[in-house]
């Protein structure tokens, strides 16, 4: 254990000493104590995290069924520790759409929620007002991940050996166009071009597409990634590393930390103001702390984390069992809501709600 929190502390104290400049909030590390479900109890009171009342098993899986995913983009890893299980939740939040198909993650923008899904192969997107459901395109494969940004959703095609790769379906119903010709392992859409992964790369191209430019080449396992307003981070599940370059590229690769328990195929990223949350691969959900440097769990029980997503207001995960929790400094976690079908993936953020998938229905709850 000490070996471990060692490393930990020596590959991200080497970034620290680079220079560190502050970001977007996983929620500062917390340090123990409480599990406040809230009204979620059945008698409303908070729980001990020390006590761990029938924690619920989660099933690691960030691309849920069939599918490595994202945070922003749909990205298992094995089975779950259980932890922040607690009492029994609510009986289950309605799902915001009851779709049925096969799918791996969902985007959302601020009038619509899209998703791809099987065996229609059909992207579809519902109104953040009500629900109301329509399909968008034919052209994706069904499972495909999806992100949407700038007016238009990409999502990745997995077609023959010369059709496949990442696809730009404008939202105003222009005809959609291959803009990518290879199948990412996981891609975000950012302000200025369409990120992705590959086995060995980290990769940019335009909104509109044309020559891709690589970021970062050699990567040994080349997974989960998130953006925030200046660098890219991914996780290299080969090496169990976890990195970040500049958005124009130009430059070596940091490490920012390397985990002995590993990432994982499986594992998620997520960045705000105040660091960069992952889960390794037993899903217990870490830290890099950008104001120190520090590497540390976020949560001081156990907990299994199948989907991540954070922004200003806080850090949020799925459970993999159901469950979608977010931090309570300075020592809890609230559930957000449960689905009636475990396991629960795929979580997406917007202003006011969070949205995941489970049974192949898509939920949302406000935050």
């Amino acid at each position: 254990m000490m070996r471990g929190r060692r490393s930990l502390r020596v590959a991200a104290a080497m970034w620290f000493a680079a220079g560190v400049a502050p970001m977007l909030a996983c929620v500062p590390a917390l340090p123990g104590g409480m599990l406040d479900e809230g009204a979620a109890g059945t008698d409303g009171r908070a729980l001990d995290a020390g006590a761990g009342t029938s924690g619920a098993g989660g099933s690691g899986g960030l691309g849920g069924p069939g599918g490595r995913t994202t945070g922003s983009a749909g990205r298992a890893s094995g089975p779950g520790a259980g932890g922040g299980g607690g009492a029994p939740g609510p009986p289950g939040t309605p799902p915001f759409v009851a779709d049925g198909g096969r799918l791996r993650n969902v985007a959302v923008d601020s009038e619509s929620a899209y998703w791809a899904t099987s065996p229609t192969n059909a992207l579809k997107k519902a109104r953040l007002t009500d629900g109301t459901s329509s399909v968008l395109s034919t052209s994706c494969s069904g499972g495909s991940f999806v992100a949407v940004g700038s007016g238009s959703v990409y999502c990745t095609v997995a077609a023959g050996p010369t059709d496949g790769g990442i696809l730009k379906i404008p939202i105003d119903g222009s005809p959609p166009t291959i803009i990518v010709p290879s199948i990412p392992n996981q891609m975000v859409v950012g302000a200025d071009g369409v990120y992705w992964t590959t086995f060995a790369e980290v990769m940019k191209v335009g909104l509109d597409g044309g020559s891709p430019v690589t970021l970062a080449a050699g990567q040994q396992g080349a997974t989960a990634l998130a953006l925030d307003d200046t660098y890219a981070y991914w996780v290299t599940s080969m090496e169990g590393a976890v990195k970040r370059i500049g958005l124009s590229g130009g430059a070596d690769p940091v490490t920012l930390a390397v985990v002995e328990s590993g990432v994982g195929p499986g594992a998620n990223l997520a960045v705000d103001a105040t660091g960069l949350c992952w889960n390794d691969a037993r899903g217990t959900i870490m830290k890099l702390r950008f104001v120190d440097g520090v590497v540390a769990p976020l949560l001081s029980i156990v907990v299994t984390a199948s989907s991540l997503a954070a922004d200003a207001s806080g850090t949020y995960w799925t459970d993999g069992s159901g469950g979608v929790w977010t931090a309570v400094p300075p020592a809890g976690m609230r559930l957000i809501g449960r689905a009636a079908a475990a396991p629960s993936y795929g979580i997406a953020l917007d202003a006011t709600h969070v949205y995941w998938i489970g049974g192949g229905n898509i939920f949302r709850a406000p935050k």
